[in-house]
């Protein structure tokens, strides 16, 4: 692997913690600059109230070193402490919990914002699958109730379809209309296709 695509690797995997990290220092270096350097004339700052800011610092660390998953007690404990060593040193309160949210620990689980899976590979092909076909009976039967073409680029997948699958008039089974969409939706993945959608004759040739 060359490094180039090792950078790229890593600054994929890495890049949501480092545009977070970004976020929060353009928002909070402007803030910090306001509050220390032009503070209120009539209240100067009173620098030593920050050790309460610390306090809650270190009681949330020792949160973290104890193994605590939970978010709550990181709020109920360190943010009092953060927010009170603001107030009384004449700084924005509003900055206490920048304090306290780098100790919390991270979910166990991934968002997924970066990976290469996509729905398909969630919940399965087939049934994805399965899912597409009700999606696309369910636009046939649309556009039959209001009785008007559709779009241009989706006329030839509505002649497919109603060549294929009936308009519902009253209540049926829709299980075969919806086996017959999923063969309408041609091969699996990684097979041979001719097209997204293949029309009934194209088929049976």
């Amino acid at each position: 692997m060359t490094v180039a695509k090792r950078a790229w690797e890593w600054l994929r995997h890495n890049a949501l913690p480092i545009y977070a990290g970004l976020a929060v220092a353009y928002m909070l270096i402007p803030i910090a600059i306001i509050a220390v350097f032009y503070g209120d004339p009539v209240h100067p700052a009173q620098p030593q109230f920050l050790a309460l800011t610390l306090l809650g610092m270190a009681a949330v660390y020792g949160l973290r070193r104890l193994g605590v998953r939970a978010w709550l007690p990181y709020i109920a404990l360190g943010g009092p402490l953060a927010w009170s060593g603001l107030v009384l040193a004449h700084l924005h309160p509003a900055l206490a919990l920048v304090f306290i949210v780098p100790f919390m620990p991270a979910p166990r689980r991934d968002i997924a914002l970066f990976v290469d899976e996509d729905e398909v590979d969630r919940m399965g092909e087939a049934l994805a699958r399965e899912v597409t076909a009700i999606e696309l009976i369910a636009a046939r039967q649309a556009w039959w109730l209001r009785g008007d073409a559709p779009a241009q680029g989706l006329r030839a997948v509505a002649g497919a379809l109603g060549a294929l699958v009936p308009p519902v008039v009253e209540d049926r089974p829709l299980g075969d209309d919806v086996s017959r969409v999923v063969e309408l939706l041609g091969p699996r993945r990684g097979a041979r296709r001719d097209g997204p959608l293949r029309s009934p004759a194209a088929r049976t040739t």
